[in-house]
């Protein structure tokens, strides 16, 4: 009796160590799947291999029984949301949002010169406590790796940090189709030399409307900044002017939209004007990513000949 009462304990232990290899079998292999997972998912991302219109339709779904949302209301929220996000892209700065974003700006100028800026720029949106929805805030902080090339005769060519921005901003949103907003600007003398940077410390400050005339299909955004200078090195000029912008925007169609900014910048200090034009496109490639182009055209000023744009956003 003693024999098989042990034999029998020996099985069950035998049992236990066969149970325990099955489970760290099973631990290892689920690891294994979640890797593979974390691996897909950014091919996914970083190829940006990602159907857009399937980001553009809402979910087939029914909503939970006890949502008080009915399913039309939650397509036309999902319709809203896209729209303002195409907003953002297209420079409608009453649209705030928490993004990281990166941005390329090459200026072609004449004499074969050139100029390229780089910029990583992040923006924190939120509402501040006992205050209502309908007003949001913003603080937004960039930072530009710029290379220049003077063109004939002008020298070597340079690289290095750019002039870092500080900018902050209020929305008021009464209505669903229109939005104010206030903004600040302060620009900051870090360039590493003096082709990659303005040598002096500006800041702007700005007013700003936008009105969806056509719900979340076509909107036009107005600003008037006051540019004005802080101090300045020495040899360089200050800078006092007033920039008018006109800028409609319009849903192509599902996540691509257009836009074609009209700039006017009456400059004080030589009583002069400069005038130039922007269109762009843009389109959101899923929910969280989005990408923008545009063409800088001036209309009177010779200090250039364009500047080429494209930017990658990631909304969070």
């Amino acid at each position: 009796m003693s024999r098989k009462l042990w034999r029998a304990k020996e099985n069950v232990r035998k049992g236990s160590t066969r149970t325990a290899t099955d489970e760290e079998r099973h631990l290892f292999s689920s690891c294994g799947r979640g890797v593979a997972a974390v691996i897909a998912a950014l091919s996914l991302l970083l190829g940006g291999i990602v159907s857009a219109q399937d980001t553009a339709q809402p979910s087939s779904a029914p909503p939970p029984a006890d949502s008080a949302v009915a399913p039309e209301a939650s397509t036309k929220e999902t319709t809203s949301e896209e729209f303002q996000k195409l907003e953002n892209l297209d420079r409608d700065l009453t649209v705030i949002r928490t993004k990281t974003d990166i941005l390329s700006e090459f200026t072609d100028r004449p004499g074969n010169g050139w100029f390229e800026k780089l910029t990583l720029g992040t923006t924190y949106g939120f509402r501040l406590p006992g205050v209502g929805p309908e007003h949001e805030y913003g603080v937004r902080l960039q930072a530009p790796l710029a290379f220049a090339d003077p063109g004939s005769g002008g020298g070597a060519t340079k690289g290095g940090l750019g002039d870092i921005e500080l900018k902050t901003g209020w929305a008021w949103i009464p209505d669903e189709v229109n939005r104010l907003g206030f903004f600040g600007n302060f620009k900051f003398n870090t360039a590493t030399d003096d082709l990659l940077g303005d040598n002096r410390n500006d800041y702007s400050l700005g007013l700003a409307a936008s009105h969806q005339i056509i719900p979340n299909r076509f909107s036009v955004f107005v600003l008037a900044e006051y540019l004005d200078t802080i101090t300045r090195e020495d040899g360089v000029p200050s800078r006092n002017a007033l920039e008018l912008s006109f800028n409609p925007i319009v849903r192509i169609v599902g996540p691509l939209s257009a836009n074609f900014l009209f700039k006017d910048k009456l400059d004080f200090k030589t009583d002069d004007n400069f005038a130039l034009i922007e269109p762009g496109l843009s389109m959101l490639l899923a929910k969280h990513l989005g990408i923008s182009t545009s063409i800088e055209i001036p209309i009177e000023d010779r200090s250039y000949t364009y500047i080429a744009k494209i930017g990658l956003v990631w909304f969070y």
